[in-house]
């Protein structure tokens, strides 16, 4: 008798043998565990038949050997039997400028940006440096703020203009620190008194968009 063999791991069909006659009853045959009398389903691409319960078979999806990628761009592989997992794209990320959206890679400027604030960090030297070349200060004060020797005049009215609480650490900070973030809030506190736009920061801090 044929009978029709299955995966004891996944259940899935791995193909035809002959069943054997029972020794004590000819009108018998013995099925091993992992095989049925019952014929599989015919599958299409991408599908395999996978006997469920011992009683019947299903046809699910395979995609097993697919490489996908989520949308932190992390590369993944399908291993199992089943559905694809949802929300993945087909190809590798780009670059770290685009992100996932509708199922494909989307470079946005405005996401860009705004992840690459958060990150972006700038030498008081280097700082001071730029904002002297767009003459937001004069070279002077510049180069006495990258040296730790004096706050300029603008940076001394940001802080002022801070709450009192914060004023005396904000003092400290601007002096000590060597490290400037884009998105320091003494920083934003700045442009907003030299009244520049937040591309214009973002360009003083280096910002390049993707091409």
């Amino acid at each position: 008798m044929q009978i029709y063999n299955y995966s004891a791991i996944t259940g899935e069909y791995t193909g035809i043998s002959q069943a054997d006659q029972s020794p004590l009853n000819p009108e018998e045959w013995l099925i091993p565990a992992i095989a049925t009398d019952i014929a599989p389903p015919n599958t299409g691409e991408k599908e395999v038949a996978v006997f469920v319960n011992n009683t019947e078979w299903h046809i699910e999806e395979d995609h097993r050997g697919l490489k996908y990628w989520t949308p932190d761009g992390e590369e993944h592989e399908v291993k199992e039997i089943g559905s694809i997992p949802a929300n993945v794209l087909f190809s590798e990320r780009p670059s770290e400028n685009h992100f996932a959206e509708n199922g494909e890679w989307v470079y946005s400027e405005q996401k860009h940006r705004e992840e690459w604030r958060e990150n972006v960090f700038l030498e008081r030297a280097e700082f001071a440096k730029k904002v002297a070349e767009k003459e937001w200060l004069s070279n002077e004060e510049a180069e006495k703020w990258a040296a730790g020797l004096e706050i300029p005049n603008i940076v001394n009215a940001a802080i002022n203009d801070a709450p009192e609480a914060k004023q005396l650490s904000y003092k400290i900070d601007v002096r000590s620190r060597k490290n400037i973030g884009r998105m320091d809030t003494l920083i934003e506190a700045l442009a907003t008194m030299l009244n520049v736009s937040d591309t214009e920061l973002d360009d003083a801090f280096g910002f390049e968009p993707f091409e």
